[in-house]
Parts: structure tokens; sequence; C-alpha cells
């Protein structure tokens, strides 16, 4: 098993940072796939059976100068289980560097991911060294069997019934945080005629915030829904956990150019970011009405 990667554009290394401090907010850590064209995170945010699950896949010619791979596995494919929380801390110290490498080693059975981050000199004094600094990050990590890969391969999503390009993320995250104190749970509705709305309820009070003059995506690569509405305006509503929609309100960090929310009747949402090689799913489960 090998594996090595090299970055060399400042720009990436705040990207990968972004990607995974977004993840970290869901949870402490998360198993990374490596293929020989991605790579893909998969992660749980609790280990309920109504946890939210997540995938982010990253195309490596997005992020990565260099990128080889070598595994005994027919798809030339790597499978490990990594806190998410050490490799955020990791990738922190790469924000002045020139360039960062990504490698696998084992060190007395123990097999890490590392990373070597060569540092741009600060600004020194006549007559001062200023050769790049090497700054070392080992990061332990478990190796999964190849005969788990296939959990860890992204399902096939139901087909939604609505689509909708999603207001800004900052925005609906400052409408959420004050909803969260009225209600555990919220509602999320959306219809084809371009309208997104949240509510939450009590007994005492309800709190609706509405999105008109949205944008709903094209259907295309067989997404299009079973039966489409006769009326545009009807609305699609599903209840999930505040908790969990919160959560992804943190993936403005990444700064996607499309967020797309989905919903499935009585089964799902499925929320979508997607940027030039990323893309990040998270599916949220259903909560009875």
């Amino acid at each position: 098993m090998r594996f090595k990667a090299s970055i060399d554009i400042v720009d990436n290394v705040i990207k990968l940072q972004r990607i995974v401090a977004t993840l970290a907010k869901i949870s402490h850590k998360c198993v990374i796939r490596f293929t020989p064209t991605q790579l893909h995170f998969v992660l749980q945010s609790d280990v309920t059976d109504r946890a939210a699950r997540v995938w982010s896949d990253i195309t490596q010619t997005s992020i990565f100068k260099t990128y080889r791979i070598q595994s005994t596995h027919q798809n030339n494919e790597i499978l490990v289980d990594i806190s998410l929380d050490l490799l955020q801390r990791a990738l922190k110290t790469a924000n002045n560097a020139d360039t960062v490498t990504m490698r696998m080693i084992r060190k007395e059975e123990t097999p890490f991911l590392v990373l070597d981050v060569v540092l741009r000199p600060q600004n020194t004094r006549p007559g001062q060294n200023s050769r790049p600094r090497l700054l070392c990050q080992q990061i332990p990590m478990l190796i999964l069997h190849h005969s788990l890969i296939d959990d860890y391969q992204e399902p096939v999503l139901p087909r939604p019934e609505v689509s909708i390009y999603m207001p800004s993320l900052k925005l609906l995250r400052n409408v959420v945080e004050r909803m969260k104190t009225i209600s555990s749970h919220l509602d999320i509705a959306a219809n084809n005629d371009k309208t997104f709305w949240l509510r939450v309820d009590s007994d005492m009070l309800e709190i609706r915030a509405s999105f008109p003059n949205l944008q709903n995506p094209e259907w295309r690569d067989g997404l299009q829904p079973e039966q489409e509405a006769t009326d545009p305006k009807q609305f699609t509503v599903a209840r999930v956990a505040i908790k969990h929609f919160a959560q992804f309100l943190h993936g403005h960090q990444v700064g996607a150019s499309n967020v797309i929310c989905s919903i499935v009747e009585d089964k799902a949402v499925i929320l979508f970011l997607i940027d030039d090689g990323v893309a990040l799913t998270y599916r949220l489960p259903i909560i009875p009405c």
C-alpha cells in the first residue's frame, strides 16, 4: 500500500482546509476512501439509526498537483478511518505553505497519514537564515479491510418530489440560529414555482421564513421525479431535526457555487453543495409529523 500526493497552490490548501473544517462540525472522525481519481469522505453525525449521513467527493485533480496511489485492491483503492479533528489541526499549519505533501507510512506497526508542510520563510533581518522550514505532521489512522469498501459507496439516492437552489447559507444560518430557540425540529418546504420556506412552531407561536424567486434546477441524468406535481405552486414539506440542518449550514465555509435542496416525501431531505471538483451530499432523515 502506497500513497503520495502534493499540493503547491495556496488556494487549494485553503479549499481542503474548509472542506475538512465543515465535516469536522458534523463528526469527530470519518472514513476516507482514496481512489485513483477521487477522495471520498464518508461520515455519520452520530451512532443512532436516525443519524444524518454525509458524503463528500473531491476530484483529485482539483486539489493536488501530483497524486500516486498503489494498493492490492482490484480497483487500486485504500480505505482509512481517521480523526477529522487531527486532520483539521494539521491542515491549519499549512496556511503559509509553499507545498504540502500528503503520504502514508507505517511506523512500529501503526499506520499514519503524514503531512509534510514546507513553510515560506518569514520576513528576516539581513544576515539571518531565510530558508524554508519543514513541518511534519503525523496523524494516526486505521486501515480498513478491502472487503468493507462496498459499505462506503455512496448509495443511489431516491428521486425527489422537488429540488430548488437554496438562498445564501450565511443568511439561513442566522435565521436557523434564532429558530433553534423555539423548537428541536424544523419544517422545510419547496415547490416548483421557485419558492422555499422554513418553519418552526411551539404551543405559543409559529415562525416562518419564506424565500421566493429562487430557481428550480433542470432535471437530468435520470433524476426526474416519478410523477411531476400538476400544480407547480404545491409545496412538498418535510420535518427534520433542526440540529442536523444547522450542521449543514456550516458548509458556507466551502464557498460552493451551487447549493441545492431536494425533498423526497416521507423519506429524506437531501442537501447538495457543489463546486469545481467538490461535491458534498448531506442526507437528513425525516421526522414523522
